[in-house]
């Protein structure tokens, strides 16, 4: 499990992520369009900031590049979700600038498929258990 301390979280995922989860942290704060990424970012100055790999596809590269070239964001940890582990694309991610990775482990694969959860809620769970849990202490 990762063991992250911000006090500042900025996620970017769909919009079908658990509202719940997201009204009763006020640390946190989500967004979905990536035009609005990097206004949302100077204004906020996030600790951390949480990726969805697979909702942001080829443009997560290019915001990656260009969070990782300029020194305004030089303390800002990044934080990339992915529902499997890929060694290539992970190792690429980390030279680009990903700090930490959360994958979904195979034992909670196989509890959720049998348990009908959505993939909004296995990433809130994930997102909870990993990330603001830390955060709260």
């Amino acid at each position: 499990m990762i063991r992250i301390k911000a006090k500042k979280i900025l996620l970017v995922a769909p919009e079908s992520f658990s509202k719940q989860l997201l009204d009763t942290n006020e640390e946190v704060r989500h967004v979905v369009q990536t035009e609005k990424l990097f206004p949302v970012i100077f204004e906020y100055n996030p600790e951390l900031i949480v990726f969805d790999y697979d909702y942001l596809g080829a443009d997560f590269e290019r915001i990656l590049r260009r969070i990782r070239t300029n020194t305004f964001y030089k303390r800002t940890k990044i934080c990339c979700y992915k529902p499997k582990a890929e060694r290539k694309v992970d190792s690429l991610l980390s030279t680009l600038g990903v700090n930490y990775f959360l994958h979904e482990p195979a034992a909670k694969k196989v509890e959720e498929a049998t348990s009908n959860f959505t993939l909004p809620e296995a990433i809130s769970k994930l997102f909870q258990s990993a990330v603001l849990n830390v955060a709260v202490q």
